[in-house]
């Protein structure tokens, strides 16, 4: 066994609480790491550290789900940490507080090999997603008090937020009720074009709105909170690209820019004691996604996490469909058809993939990938090898059946989700277990499916969800919701719902809701609420089981 190495980051010229910009002798650190043989640890001593925007790794690269701007352009991202092909690297903070200065992604792990990532608390002094919180309310107006971590100028009546290097002034918006706990999207000032904005004293502003003088616009009430952000994703949290073996453990996030934490096709990816949740008095820790995976392999763990105050889902695992744009022989030429994906490849020889019907989501033939070409950031040429080659024709959809992971989420929070706990698709073997779900505002599972809208691919066919506790959300506890057009028989088959505790409310009965399955259990779960019937809906579900459940009141099966 290789003897592990030890660096440590003092010794490059920098101490905690010293106020330098960390960056470029973190960067030194990690080029010495790399030319030692075997693995080596960076040892950081305890304290806190700053790394600014103007000293940063830069590397054009294309992000799945991002909104890139102009269709096929790269876009430079600015790191504040690169690991860029190297390997056999630990960065133990020890307990130490980073703090990121101005907008860029925090972490990049690229084209890399184990790496582990411990033991670092993640701060931003000044998030890009800004807040305030209602502290008045009068004819045509709010007044609200600005937190004091977002900084912004008003000029002729109309507010930009800023920070160190970036500024915005329109964008979407989200409220907090800190009386519910729940989160949700809504209507708000940065989208409304006629809202006047005054300074009445320092960190308190008046904002004026036309329309009912006596009813606002934008549903908040004394005490919400605004939370608002700018929706151009040009930077993450972390982002993990054709990686193999990462490892995250015990990392305490405060705030993440846009998409989160982000892994595409990346292979084994171990999520341990992350903890993401807002400080200093803020609502929100992270402007989208908290965790999202994107045609990644092997096994993706994430385990004894604590997620609180996302803009969007807490974790969301998807492969994606491409669309079959022309066919030669064995070659066909495939195209990402979302505006937000492309450019990301995806496809490696020996790859298993399948010809998909986009309109029933069924799986026509399989093939083996022989070459793969980009042609373009939006389309790939494949050669295959198969014995069923006429499937893959002009209009049906490619996924990659061997970039699908096995999930295990086990023992973590999701709290404060204005969408949903978990977003789902892959064929292999996927366990919830142990889970808490808090105040998520639409469902706490979501098992989706699609080839016409984000085009996110993943047949299940092995999903157990088991010991979970779901308190205080708006919607269903799981929904099983392929989004096919036309029923040709089940997409998903086998899951297993058993010994969850599951609470619902008055308005949102539905517990479990169901289409398009085969083999689905929901058996031995503890069931309470506010109301004296709740409901489990089935749609063209074959070999559905619904026994054992415990219910002071009326548990009514609907079968469609």
């Amino acid at each position: 066994m290789n003897r592990i190495r030890r660096l440590y980051l003092e010794d490059f010229g920098i101490l905690p609480d010293d106020g330098q910009n960390m960056a470029p002798f973190l960067r030194q650190a990690i080029e010495e790491a790399q030319a030692l043989p075997g693995p080596c640890e960076i040892s950081l001593r305890f304290g806190n550290y700053d790394i600014y925007a103007d000293d940063l790794a830069e590397k054009k690269i294309f992000v799945t789900n991002t909104d890139s701007g102009k269709d096929g352009d790269e876009i430079t991202r600015r790191f504040a940490v690169l690991f860029d092909s190297v390997q056999n690297i630990i960065l133990n903070g020890n307990g130490s507080t980073i703090r990121f200065h101005g907008q860029m992604t925090l972490m990049g792990l690229l084209n890399c090999q184990d790496i582990t990532l411990k033991n670092m608390i993640f701060e931003t002094p000044h998030p890009t997603l800004t807040e305030m919180t209602v502290i008045a309310l009068g004819k045509g107006y709010l007044d609200c008090r600005v937190h004091p971590d977002s900084r912004y100028r008003i000029r002729d009546g109309k507010i930009e937020w800023y920070g160190e290097n970036f500024a915005f002034s329109r964008g979407v918006s989200q409220l907090y009720d800190p009386k519910s706990g729940l989160t949700w999207r809504e209507y708000g000032p940065m989208q409304d074009e006629n809202a006047v904005w005054e300074e009445s004293s320092a960190g308190v502003l008046r904002l004026w709105y036309t329309g009912d003088e006596n009813q606002n616009p934008y549903g908040a009430q004394v005490g919400y909170v605004f939370q608002m952000r700018d929706p151009y994703r040009n930077e993450c949290g972390i982002l993990v690209s054709s990686a193999k073996g990462i490892t995250l453990k015990n990392i305490v996030i405060h705030y993440m820019h846009e998409m989160g934490f982000i892994a595409q096709n990346s292979e084994n990816i171990y999520i341990d004691g992350l903890q993401v949740l807002p400080s200093r008095g803020r609502t929100a820790a992270c402007s989208s996604d908290i965790l999202h995976f994107s045609g990644c392999r092997g096994e993706i763990v994430i385990e004894n996490g604590c997620f609180v105050g996302a803009h969007d889902d807490t974790v969301n695992i998807h492969g994606t469909h491409l669309q079959i744009m022309k066919k030669e022989g064995r070659c066909i030429t495939i195209r990402f058809m979302h505006t937000q994906t492309y450019g990301i490849g995806g496809f490696e020889p020996g790859d298993t993939v399948a010809a998909v019907d986009p309109d029933t989501l069924l799986l026509a033939a399989e093939a083996t990938v022989i070459s793969a070409n980009e042609l373009s950031p939006r389309e790939i040429l494949l050669e295959l090898d198969g014995e069923s080659l006429e499937a893959f024709s002009e209009g049906m959809m490619v996924e990659n059946r061997t970039a699908a992971p096995a999930v295990t989420i086990r023992g973590n929070t999701f709290e404060r989700v204005p969408t949903r706990g978990i977003l789902v698709t892959t064929w292999r073997k996927v366990l919830i277990e142990d889970n808490r779900f808090y105040r998520v505002k639409m469902c706490g599972i979501l098992i989706a499916d699609d080839a016409r809208s984000w085009y996110e691919s993943g047949n299940v066919t092995d999903v157990t969800v088991r010991g979970n506790v779901y308190r205080k959300g708006g919607g269903a506890f799981l929904q099983v919701l392929p989004e096919n057009s036309l029923y040709a028989g089940p997409v998903h088959r086998h899951i297993i719902v058993t010994g969850n505790d599951l609470e619902f409310s008055q308005g949102n009965e539905t517990v479990l809701e169901a289409r398009c399955t085969d083999d689905i259990a929901f058996c031995n779960n503890r069931l309470s609420g506010t109301g004296n019937e709740c409901r489990l809906t089935f749609e063209d579900c074959g070999n559905v089981c619904v026994q054992g459940n415990l219910f002071a009141g009326k548990l009514t099966v609907i079968n469609k």
